[in-house]
């Protein structure tokens, strides 16, 4: 997945209800946020609290040839760049399956490994 024209790793969550970019990543945006009218406030998994206070809006996000303009806010993040709500792959009819671990879209299928483990996606012949 490119944001921005940069490869990033990338988390397609079914539970997020916003896009969500790596703090270190911000950088690469080339973009001012901007200051949300009221804080945000998320609950992690292990129960921390952590605030949002800004919003980059607009940030261009391209897989598969497919470019979408979203906007992200930031927050420390281990494993990935980008978190995107699940409704992404609705949206562009992707379909997963997660017996089999592949993603299809645009008629070409990805182990889900490839897809959103880190190295650029190959195709399953």
């Amino acid at each position: 997945m490119l944001l921005e024209d940069h490869f990033v790793y990338v988390l397609i969550d079914p539970g997020a209800i916003h896009f969500f970019v790596e703090r270190k990543i911000k950088n690469k945006l080339k973009k001012q946020p901007f200051k949300l009218e009221k804080r945000f406030l998320i609950i992690t998994p292990l129960g921390d609290v952590v605030v949002v206070e800004h919003v980059y809006r607009g940030v261009k996000i391209t897989i598969e040839g497919y470019d979408i303009e979203v906007d992200v806010m930031p927050l420390e993040l281990h494993d990935f760049d980008v978190i995107l709500r699940m409704d992404w792959l609705s949206n562009h009819r992707a379909q997963m399956d997660c017996f089999t671990k592949t993603v299809t879209l645009r008629g070409i299928r990805w182990e889900m490994s490839d897809f959103f483990g880190g190295d650029i996606p190959l195709p399953i012949v």
